[in-house]
């Protein structure tokens, strides 16, 4: 049994805010992995929920999803952000971090550098 336990994406009130566009943006990416997501036909509460569900359970997913996922989760809490606001620091970089990197934000960050736009 792994003991990896996503805070933030098993929460389907904290997967609607992320919205389908991006979702499926994100699961795009791990396509080769055949990742049976939820029917998108279905009302958003039961999609989001059994999205939530799916993601409850790490140890039928992929290796390098649980990755990514425990890299964004780790990214959008306190600890994350003070690693985000040293390394702005460190590079001298003028941005400027919410007290918590919400969870979207953190997922839109890890698409960006995959996509080489970071």
């Amino acid at each position: 049994m792994s003991s990896l336990k996503f805070k933030k994406f098993t929460n389907p009130h904290n997967l609607k805010s992320l919205g389908l566009p991006l979702i499926g943006q994100f699961f795009e990416k791990f396509q080769s992995n055949k990742i049976s997501l939820p029917d998108d036909s279905l009302d958003d509460d039961k999609y989001f929920s059994d999205l939530s569900a799916m993601l409850m359970t790490p140890d039928t997913l992929p290796d390098d999803l649980n990755e990514t996922l425990h890299a964004i989760d780790e990214m959008s809490n306190e600890h994350g952000q003070e690693r985000l606001e040293n390394a702005i620091k460190d590079n001298k970089l003028e941005l400027q971090l919410a007290a918590e990197l919400p969870p979207q934000e953190s997922s839109k960050k890890w698409l960006k550098r995959r996509q080489g736009k970071w």
